[in-house]
């Protein structure tokens, strides 16, 4: 979005002043995240205005030299989108797999570390079912298991045909199931309602890209 403006040329400015910015303070560092979103493929419907920042992009790459002591990194989830021709200015492409289990064991203690859970949660049993979950996933699955006990209580009350309104929250009862820690079923309650984002044809797709490209 830093690139992004309503005013002819002005974008392109900005990626010029984006890299003067980080000579003059360097030794520094350009990080872009979705760089798919201002440099992607050049084609016959690709706006004018998309093809001049890319070409002030490709300038700007161009001159820097190691003198200059900045590194640039960006970051894709559609490297296939992108022109050789940017891909080229890269000196390394680094594909990023999906978490193993071990570091997906380690993501849920990171994501439910400020929250009260019970000592008693399996985290290696957790990170066993999640096998195909990326970072993002694991991290809707760790805020959905917060919001099972009052989803519960809600359903509870539905079903009794009770009145639900804020009273109800100030019953005691009630104040312990919704205070109490995070349990092990809270989180499999909420995995039964999740889905992963990343399917094995993605993964397969983004290999044989990585192929291609090394």
């Amino acid at each position: 979005s830093f690139f992004t403006s309503k005013w002819v040329e002005e974008s392109e400015k900005l990626v010029k002043i984006l890299f003067e910015m980080a000579r003059e303070f360097s030794p520094s560092m350009i990080f872009i995240d979705e760089i798919d979103s201002i440099v992607n493929k050049i084609e016959e419907n690709t706006l004018s205005y998309d093809i001049k920042i890319q070409n002030e992009f490709l300038i700007q790459m161009d001159k820097l030299n190691l003198n200059d002591n900045v590194l640039v990194v960006a970051a894709t989830n559609k490297p296939f989108d992108l022109d050789e021709v940017i891909l080229r200015r890269f000196q390394k492409n680094i594909y990023i797999p999906l978490p193993s289990k071990e570091g997906r064991k380690k993501m849920f203690k990171l994501f439910l570390k400020n929250n009260d859970y019970e000592s008693s949660i399996n985290f290696d049993k957790l990170a066993e079912i999640t096998e195909g979950y990326n970072g993002r996933d694991i991290y809707n699955l760790c805020k959905e298991s917060t919001y099972v006990k009052i989803r519960k209580i809600v359903q509870d009350f539905k079903k009794n045909n009770s009145k639900i309104d804020k009273e109800m929250f100030k019953q005691e009862k009630i104040k312990e199931k919704l205070y109490s820690p995070i349990s092990y079923d809270d989180i499999l309650y909420a995995f039964e309602k999740s889905k992963k984002s990343v399917y094995k044809e993605s993964v397969e797709q983004y290999e044989k890209f990585l192929r291609k490209i090394s």
